[in-house]
């Protein structure tokens, strides 16, 4: 390997880098454009580096708009508050001890328990929600929570989001595509045919002129959308001298925002494939806990959910359908689904959960 093969190789190590962003830990990230179906991709919530978790964006052009998209992280409960915290447990706060703050983007609902939001905003409009609901009876409490579930959940909002996120990053998007091309296609292509001549000279001097019409074209953005983005100038001057910060400067401008939609408001841009599938995925989550049996009502998360699904003219079948399982199963877990011969053994993959009997026909195959 040359050391200008050596060379490129590095900047394409930096390219991979660049790609690879840190979203809130429990986000799912929307990729898509207004003639482009979006798909959903869940952050690796394994691996937190300050509150966020890192995730590959879309490496090669055609560049998609991509959007954050953020489920419940705070729960009310007869016993106290449920926090999703990064880590991917839940913590359970005693209402006397819920006594939120905020520092920027940093909210503390209570006791030393701190999570990470996407924004100052955000921070600051769940600190004023936790206070509204500690005062609460707990009838109310739950109305409360309902009735911001179905704000989260308005496939409108969640449209627009998208659709503002592709139409700011349009042009951005196309010249990042161009600098892409130019530096990973027409300039190598140029230097392999040509050398170092007048010709590759004058073909590296025009990603100069790229670049800095997209630090250019960034501050545009972000003044006449007036988003707010932290250290502007500094992130500009870094489009508008380095290729492969240029390439992903619509990436900093679409996931921008101050209060993310709920994943299952993209109903309108998902398939309906993809939809179902996220459906049922949270469904299980939300419903079937330790203790789903025992309890007479359906949790506030699980009863928000199948509105939210009523609203979109699904049926039981569709969202928490049952599954195909061997004559010889005598029970199933209905988050995993998981067989089992033993009826009176809970599942142990998914926390302790009880299982669902198999209704058996009059031949004794599962019905």
């Amino acid at each position: 390997m040359t050391d200008g093969q050596a060379l490129y190789a590095v900047f394409a190590a930096f390219y991979l880098v660049e790609c690879l962003r840190l979203v809130h830990a429990h986000a799912w990230v929307a990729a898509g454009d207004k003639d482009w179906r979006w798909r959903l991709r869940r952050g690796e919530g394994r691996l937190v580096i300050s509150g966020g978790s890192p995730q590959f964006l879309s490496l090669l052009p055609p560049l998609r708009a991509h959007v954050q998209t953020l489920p419940w992280l705070f729960l009310p409960d007869e016993q106290g508050l449920r926090v999703a915290n990064t880590d991917g447990k839940e913590v359970l706060l005693p209402w006397e001890a819920v006594k939120p703050s905020c520092d920027g983007g940093l909210l503390k609902p209570g006791g030393a328990l701190a999570l990470r939001m996407p924004s100052a905003e955000s921070a600051a409009h769940w600190e004023q929600i936790l206070k509204d609901w500690r005062d609460l009876a707990p009838e109310k409490r739950r109305a409360a929570f309902l009735k911001q579930a179905r704000v989260s959940l308005n496939t409108e909002h969640a449209r627009r989001v998208a659709e503002q996120a592709a139409d700011r990053t349009k042009w951005l998007r196309m010249l990042g595509e161009l600098v892409f091309m130019w530096t990973f296609g027409v300039f190598p292509v140029t230097y392999y045919l040509h050398g170092e001549n007048r010709v590759t000279l004058i073909t590296l001097a025009v990603l100069p002129l790229l670049t800095l019409v997209q630090g250019w074209l960034f501050l545009r953005t972000v003044k006449r959308h007036r988003l707010l983005v932290k250290k502007r100038w500094l992130k500009a001057f870094a489009f508008a001298t380095l290729p492969h910060h240029a390439i992903r400067a619509a990436d900093l401008v679409s996931l921008t925002h101050e209060h993310l939609p709920h994943p299952l408001a993209l109903r309108g841009l998902l398939s309906d494939e993809d939809f179902i599938t996220l459906a049922r995925e949270m469904w299980r989550e939300a419903r079937y806990r330790p203790g789903w049996s025992r309890n007479d009502s359906l949790s506030p998360e699980a009863e928000a959910l199948q509105r939210h699904f009523r609203d979109e003219k699904l049926t039981e079948a569709d969202f928490d359908p049952e599954p195909q399982l061997a004559p010889e199963a005598a029970a199933w877990c209905p988050c995993c689904h998981a067989p089992f011969l033993k009826t009176e053994v809970p599942c142990s993959d998914c926390g302790g959960v009880e299982l669902r009997l198999v209704k058996k026909t009059e031949g004794g195959s599962p019905a």
